[in-house]
């Protein structure tokens, strides 16, 4: 692959309304951020984008790169021409691009601690979720109801949950809250958060 169209936002919403994948290869955390509702996250090239788009079943689909940077969309879109994508452009934007444009987003909600308690009075369906590991929940408990869904078990060991309320990731750690908040939105959950000290 020798060239990669970068779009502007016009040309990026008609390749939208053709119904083509929209690929969002921006950092998680921009991701989390906001993004387009339906959009797939591939984060990068450092996340094996060929294993990944395999397992979207994406090999021989037309796909929209939303991407932070050219240089990083250039660099999926050689990665997604290996595993079979047809990649239409790149559109190097950000959350507020996409408002913009008109086009439906969503984003990660994000809470410390202090908003968690406060939140929890109006919200009390929420799905909480531990992520850290078994020996950190014993040395420091959460004060709420949780289900302790250790990171590391994930998939294959996360409890079956409803997708029509908030499902919230907690760790001490931002990040690892983050990254969890992420798996749940690729896995089909709409409303999805995460919670930390900070």
């Amino acid at each position: 692959m020798s060239e990669l169209d970068i779009v502007s936002a016009r040309e990026a919403k008609a390749f939208i309304a053709q119904g083509v994948a929209i690929i969002d290869v921006r950092s998680l955390v921009s991701y989390c951020h906001g993004h387009i509702v339906e959009s797939i996250s591939l984060p990068g090239g450092r996340y094996q984008l060929s294993f990944l788009t395999a397992q979207q079943g994406l090999a021989g689909h037309r796909a929209l790169l939303i991407a932070d940077t050219p240089t990083i969309a250039y660099e999926a879109a050689e990665e997604l021409h290996r595993a079979h994508v047809v990649v239409v452009g790149a559109w190097v934007t950000s959350s507020e691009g996409f408002q913009h444009a008109g086009l439906r987003t969503t984003q990660v909600v994000r809470l410390n601690f202090c908003q968690l308690a406060s939140h929890l009075k109006t919200h009390p369906d929420i799905t909480m979720l531990d992520v850290r590991e078994t020996d950190e929940t014993h040395h420091m408990p959460l004060p709420w109801p949780t289900i302790s869904a250790p990171l590391s078990t994930w998939p294959q060991g996360l409890p079956s949950l409803s997708t029509k309320h908030l499902v919230l990731s907690i760790s001490l750690d931002p990040y690892r809250s983050l990254w969890a908040s992420w798996a749940l939105s690729q896995w089909g959950f709409s409303q999805v958060g995460y919670a930390s000290e900070q």
